[in-house]
């Protein structure tokens, strides 16, 4: 039996088109008026999940920035959060400055930009904090620094390595062919996350299912109980789940980017199902 379902957003709950499938949304809100805990971890912060949070009605808390951070889903308050050393956060920001490297550094409820100027994306940033002199001003551990760019994020990996004391950088390339480099405590996973979420809420892993498309969500999913991958997750992703869904299976619903509501449909609903009429 399924108690808790842990749902990565962007390529898996969330379509290329930004919107969240109408299966999808139906099949969560019945799992969930099944008394099933829906908890979404995302690599977005509260705010850029929160939209996709209240159409779903939760009550649940959020994994949020990759598993930096688990909010109350419904304030924002943090529940748990691993922060960088913050000597080590500090000669990032003094070597970003020195190489002309545009971050975003996450400072408590804030995101500090130090250029006003996004030499990557070519934009200028009018949103969020633009903070000079960034490694004098930075007195909080922050808990993630985001950079994206081939060149940039080369030059914070040869700089600083994959590991340290305290930190890990998390490579990452996306659709768009450009490198993103996220860097993180060790411990800010979503299967770290997850697990600590769940002995929270003594709901054992054998109860708990995890979907995801993604390499940062591959812990999770081989944590889970039930771990399922979307069909255009990477090999090594799709090879520690329990269940991927075959390109050539007969559908439960029409939609072709509803892969959760297949993946729900066929382990926690069917089940509910069953258990109801015997």
């Amino acid at each position: 039996m399924i108690r808790l379902i842990a749902i990565d957003l962007d390529d898996t709950l969330i379509a290329p088109n930004g919107q969240i499938p109408p299966a999808n949304l139906a099949a969560l809100r019945r799992v969930r008026d099944a008394g099933v805990q829906v908890v979404i971890a995302t690599a977005r912060g509260y705010a850029g999940a929160k939209r996709f949070y209240d159409p779903l009605e939760l009550t649940t808390p959020m994994i949020v920035s990759s598993g930096s951070n688990v909010v109350d889903g419904q304030t924002g308050a943090v529940l748990r959060r691993r922060l960088l050393p913050l000597d080590f956060a500090r000669k990032v920001a003094q070597f970003a400055q020195t190489h002309d490297i545009a971050l975003r550094v996450y400072v408590g409820s804030e995101v500090w930009n130090n250029f006003d100027y996004d030499p990557v994306n070519g934009t200028n940033r009018t949103i969020e904090r633009t903070v000079e002199q960034l490694p004098e001003r930075l007195v909080d551990e922050p808990y993630q620094i985001f950079v994206k760019g081939n060149r940039e994020s080369q030059l914070l990996l040869e700089a600083f390595g994959e590991a340290g004391d305290g930190y890990c950088c998390r490579h990452h390339v996306y659709g768009d062919g450009i490198s993103e480099l996220n860097i993180l405590h060790p411990k800010a996973t979503k299967q770290d996350a997850l697990a600590e979420l769940c002995e929270a809420l003594e709901v054992p892993r054998e109860q708990v299912m995890a979907l995801g498309d993604s390499r940062n969500d591959l812990g999770m999913i081989k944590w889970a109980g039930i771990g399922v991958a979307m069909r255009w997750s990477p090999p090594e992703v799709q090879a520690v789940a329990d269940w991927v869904l075959p390109a050539d299976a007969e559908r439960l619903t029409d939609d072709e980017d509803a892969d959760v509501a297949e993946a729900l449909l066929r382990f926690v609903l069917s089940a509910e199902a069953q258990s109801k009429s015997s």
